[in-house]
């Protein structure tokens, strides 16, 4: 009798995190139709952008283990640049680089990176050292051309 008591409780506790999954899904689906995600567009509301990030973050707290977690990471990513939150750019870029590898954007998330602490935040180090790691990881990559011109520039980074 326990151990059908337990395997019901189990099996609640599944059913309501997945519904709950599901209804965080569908409200991103929500919020980024309302948006227009693909183009990033900042002439809606900054408030609006706020929620749907903020809905991501609900999101990846419970999930980041599911195959949605990897393009929601590196879309919070893109808003917080768009919104000018450099430091949280720069950690969502890195989770997105170091913990999803098979995304087919995991490169241009450390380009991404590179470019935003050489041009936003003024990190000049910081990102010869991220276009120096891409160049090393993925020298066959097209951002790794792009980070060997930025490199050779005649104003090098230091």
């Amino acid at each position: 009798m326990m151990k059908y008591l337990l395997f019901s409780i189990s099996l609640s506790l599944g059913l309501v995190s997945c519904d709950n999954q599901s209804k965080l899904l569908r409200e991103i689906e929500y919020r980024e139709n309302q948006l227009t995600v693909d183009t990033l567009d900042l002439s809606q509301t900054k408030k609006d952008h706020f929620l749907l990030v903020e809905t991501y973050e609900d999101y990846l707290k419970d999930y980041s283990e599911t195959p949605e977690a990897a393009i929601i990471t590196y879309k919070v990513a893109h808003y917080w640049v768009k919104m000018q939150k450099y430091g949280k750019a720069i950690q969502y870029l890195d989770l997105t680089y170091n913990n999803y590898p098979s995304l087919d954007s995991r490169v241009e998330a450390l380009f991404l990176k590179a470019f935003v602490l050489e041009n936003k935040l003024n990190r000049k180090k910081e990102a010869k050292a991220a276009y120096q790691l891409l160049i090393k990881n993925h020298p066959d990559h097209k951002f790794a051309k792009d980070a060997k011109l930025i490199l050779e520039n005649p104003n090098p980074l230091p």
